[in-house]
Order: structure tokens, then sequence, then C-alpha cells
């Protein structure tokens, strides 16, 4: 890895041009307001103003990271993750760093590194995972870092950026957004280690230090797939894999002061299968998990509570505003998954009955009569079967991938 350093970066990080390609880039990636309140549409509605106080701030060297505002999201199980949300401005500014700084790091990251990364995508690393099943790398190593994003150690992610950029400006900046305080329930603390997930520079932290677990697999001759801290490690006997088991918990701990979920990692194959990204796979088949489809029915049953006031036009409204969305995104997703023609149906009836038992108040029989499926049709409902059989034409079916109801 080449390490020729990077100078004088601040007239391109606070350049108007890169502040308003910053904005616009935090608005369409969307979100709730910081600590201050504001939404992305009051920030925008004085955004001139607003961009010329950022880049003076930042070219006088008075810009100082704001709160953050912690939230918790359902996680599995009874658990919850943590979440930062930071101001507005403080995205369009950490997006205005990003947008400079990640070139620069692009050139030194790993090819199998697949998350947060221009142009690479999931099903990539699906794709990569896959070619290293038909080399016959059957034995998997399912490594989970324990609380990644919450303990990357600070200093350790400061030295590996000031190996690729040497503009003190530029650093000073990013330890001050690692240092900016976390909101919560009124009180304010300074963290000590970790970087807020929600933080738009997150991704590409995390990336710059695992990106030294990448090139030390790539020496030792390791086959791995990495979409930001989930990986996994690939061998083609299981005495390597175990030595693995063994050898990765070690460096992370000595290396990047990170540790193991040991209850969630273990040995296993794809005979055994195992679970990456959201996909299943067992022996030839590539599968839901079945937390995915729980997770995918928990959104379509929280947009369809049966105390809404559901007249027709507020259905097709809720349908084309709220439902379709979640539904494109799941088809979109997951359509890798070799799934049979009867799971995709279920799961469309179930949708139908949930938007009937909506419209009646009630589950009944009597509801398929009163709202046929070809309402549905004109209301613009999309059909998960209809999607994937555009996807698939030839829907085959496997039994890891129909996860039971």
């Amino acid at each position: 890895m080449s390490h020729l350093k990077y100078h004088s970066l601040r007239d391109k990080i606070y350049s108007l041009s890169n502040l308003y390609k910053a904005f616009y880039k935090v608005k369409r990636n969307k979100g709730a307001c910081g600590v201050d309140k504001v939404t992305i549409s009051m920030f925008e509605n004085n955004l001139s103003a607003n961009l010329l106080a950022i880049q003076t701030e930042l070219r006088i060297k008075k810009y100082k990271s704001g709160d953050v505002r912690r939230v918790y999201i359902p996680k599995d199980g009874n658990k919850f993750r943590p979440l930062g949300i930071p101001r507005i401005r403080d995205r369009v500014i950490q997006q205005a760093f990003l947008q400079i700084l990640g070139p620069i790091f692009e050139r030194i990251f790993h090819d199998n590194s697949y998350g947060y990364r221009p142009n690479r995508s999931a099903h990539m690393a699906i794709s990569k995972l896959w070619t290293f099943k038909e080399k016959g790398y059957y034995q998997v190593v399912d490594m989970d870092i324990k609380g990644f994003f919450d303990n990357i150690n600070h200093k350790l992610m400061m030295d590996l950026v000031r190996q690729e950029v040497s503009d003190g400006w530029v650093l000073d900046s990013i330890y001050g957004m690692l240092k900016a305080g976390i909101s919560e329930g009124g009180r304010v603390t300074t963290p000590t280690k970790g970087t807020p997930q929600g933080s738009v520079a997150s991704p590409l932290l995390a990336n710059i230090v695992l990106n030294k677990l990448d090139w030390w697999l790539d020496q030792n001759a390791v086959q791995f797939v990495r979409y930001a801290d989930d990986f996994v490690c690939f061998s083609n006997n299981r005495q390597s894999a175990i030595k693995l088991m063994e050898l990765i918990p070690k460096f992370l701990k000595e290396e990047l002061a990170l540790e193991i979920s040991e209850e969630k990692s273990t040995v296993t194959s794809f005979c055994k299968g195992f679970t990456f990204l959201g996909y299943k796979f067992k022996a030839n088949a590539i599968g839901i998990k079945e937390k995915s489809l729980s997770k995918f029915k928990d959104n379509i049953r929280s947009l369809t509570v049966r105390c809404h006031n559901s007249s027709n036009r507020n259905l097709t409204e809720l349908i084309n505003d709220k439902i379709n969305p979640v539904i494109r995104g799941f088809a979109n997703y997951f359509k890798l998954a070799e799934c049979s023609t009867l799971f995709w149906m279920k799961l469309d009836c179930w949708m139908r009955m949930r938007l009937r038992a909506m419209k009646y108040k009630k589950l009944s029989r009597l509801n398929n009569y009163r709202m046929r499926n070809k309402r549905f049709v004109k209301m613009g409902l999309l059909s998960l079967y209809e999607v994937f059989k555009a996807h698939n034409i030839n829907l085959k079916y496997h039994n890891v991938s129909s996860p039971s109801y």
C-alpha cells in the first residue's frame, strides 16, 4: 500500500461548490433533525446564507462540531442499537469532508471490501462470496465484532488517517467530529471512543480502521468478504478455518483494540448454513434470513394498524406513499434470493389481508369478497410475486429460502 500523503486540502473541502454538492447529498439521504431542531427544509430555505456561514467558520477555523442527538432503534430481540443524529449543518460539513477524503482512501482499500464505497453494493459482496464457494472454499468462519462502531479507538483511527493525510487542519477537524458531545436525556457526555452510527463520516472512518484487517487477511492468504463491520472468511479445509477462529480475534484485540462476540462467531460451512447481510446460505441455495423477513413484516404491520382512518382515498395514498416503497426496497434488496412461487404469493396474500383488516377494522374471510385483488391492482399495490418473477424467470424451490410464518 502506497502512503503518498496529501497536503493542503482545506480550500477543496470548504469550497462553495463542494458544500453545495454536500448539501444535496444530505438532502437525498433525508434523515431527522439534530439537537437544534433544524430540519433539512428549514436549512434549505436559507441555503446560500447557511453555506456561506459554514464556509466562513471553516476558513477562519471557528467551526466546532455540535452535539449529536442520541436515539435508539430496535435491534434483534429486545435489544436496541444507539444512533447519533448530528445537526444538518454538521452533516453537510461531514459530507464535504467525505467527498474530498473518500477518493484518497479509496486507492488503498482492499478489493474484497464492499460496504459504503462508491460503485459497490451488498449484491456484489454476495456475488464475491459465491465465487469462493464455486472455487471449493466450503468452510466458513462467520465473525461478529462486538459493538464495533461504539468501540473504535480514537487514537488508532487518527493514526491511520494521518498515514494518508498530513493537513493538520483536516486532522484536527476529524478529531473534533469524534469528540462531539452525545446529547441524551438532557445530559451531554464526551465520548472517549467510538464513532456514532448515523454520522455521515462514520462509514469512511470504519473502513479506514478495518482496512488494516483486510490487508492482514490478504497477507495471510485468507479468502474473505467484508461489508462494513460484517465479514466472513473462507477456507478449503476445517483445520485452517478453526485456526482462523483463533488468530482473527487475537489480531483484532492486539492491533485494533476490538473484541469478537463469541456467541455470534463460529466455524460453519455451506452445508451447515450461515447468514450474511440478511441472506441465508445453505448448500446451493440463497434464501432470506428469518429475521429479515420478520423485520419486513413488522414494517408492514406498523403501516396497517386497524385504528387508522382508512377511506379509499387514504388507503390509496398509504399504499403508494408508504407501503409500496417498503415492498420495493425489500424486493430490490432480496432479488438474489431463490424462493418458491408459493412463498411470494403467500406473502402477497398476507399483505392484502392486513390492508383488508385495516379497511374494515377487523379480520374476516368476508373481506376477501368485499375487497377483491383487482381493486388493489387499481390502487397500485405492488406484488412481490410479480417483482420477483421479473427478476427470476424460472423461480426455483429451495427449503432454505422459505422462512416459516
